[in-house]
């Protein structure tokens, strides 16, 4: 369990570099599609407001496979840990993407991963994926800062790194939200941190009633 939880954030990190190639994030196609504003994500129990130039992404079935085969020209090893998780039960629900960089051939994007808790606790499960992180030696561009928030939704953790891939480094910030049982992970990435663009999504983020 603690090893699922370790590698929940990395495979969040990863599909935010994957899903920045054209596969899904120049001309997205997969799932419904719109533009930004508040988006609800029934099934998952949340619903988020986007800025209104983004995109929002509701992915298919498909489209884990889709994004690690885009990730493999990347970077095979964390294509094959992403892929690993996305098969034991940690789920993304949707997919934000922002503008894209010319230059860089990057696209700014977040999503949204959920998982059970499985009984553990929120300071558990962000120090099991802090200390994965850690150790990922030369991929980690820049050690994880971890900080507790007070956000419309409750309590939650961020944790803010970076990671090197072959081709590019890479920002994120990971936000915690706990629901209950279940776990909803915001990952953002971008080439350069954009932690307003960021900040305003997840102070957005809200916790939809489930039903009895």
């Amino acid at each position: 369990m603690l090893k699922r939880f370790a590698i929940a954030l990395v495979t969040a990190s990863v599909l935010g570099v994957g899903v920045s190639y054209p596969l899904l994030a120049q001309d997205p196609e997969s799932g419904p599609v719109g533009q930004g504003g508040r988006v609800e994500a029934l099934d998952a129990g949340y619903a988020l407001t986007a800025p209104d130039d983004w995109v929002t992404v509701v992915p298919s079935a498909e489209d884990a496979g889709a994004i690690t085969d885009a990730l493999s020209d990347i970077d095979p090893d964390l294509a094959a840990t992403a892929e690993a998780a996305l098969a034991s039960g940690v789920d993304f629900s949707l997919l934000l993407f922002g503008a894209f960089d010319v230059e860089d051939e990057f696209r700014e994007n977040c999503n949204v991963l959920d998982f059970a808790s499985d009984g553990m606790s929120l300071d558990s499960a962000v120090a099991a994926a802090e200390v994965n992180l850690s150790g990922m030696g030369e991929r980690l561009a820049s050690r994880p800062e971890v900080a507790m928030l007070e956000l419309p939704a409750g309590e939650v953790a961020r944790i803010d790194y970076g990671l090197q891939y072959p081709t590019l480094e890479t920002a994120h910030a990971a936000y915690y939200f706990v629901d209950g049982s279940i776990f909803h992970l915001l990952t953002c990435t971008d080439v350069e941190r954009a932690e307003d663009d960021w900040l305003s999504i997840a102070e957005t983020f809200e916790l939809l009633p489930t039903s009895p």
